[in-house]
């Protein structure tokens, strides 16, 4: 049988899920770049490619979703 896919993976899979983890590690006392690239390495494991191109783009769709 295949592997199980955590909770976790589906939060990466997902916009949604990829912010809930990013703000998870702001939390624990990450900086926003800090927590951003630990979430993005996490990501580009699990499936092989980047969600967002870099921190710049990353943060530009974080701050338009605030308006």
């Amino acid at each position: 049988m295949g592997k199980e896919i955590t909770d976790r993976v589906l939060k990466l899979a997902t916009k949604a899920g990829f912010f809930e983890l990013f703000w998870e590690g702001v939390g624990r006392g990450m900086t926003q770049r800090e927590a951003y690239e630990a979430v993005e390495a996490e990501h580009v494991e699990v499936f092989r490619r980047r969600r967002y191109a870099t921190w710049e783009s990353f943060r530009a769709v974080m701050y338009r979703g605030r308006r």
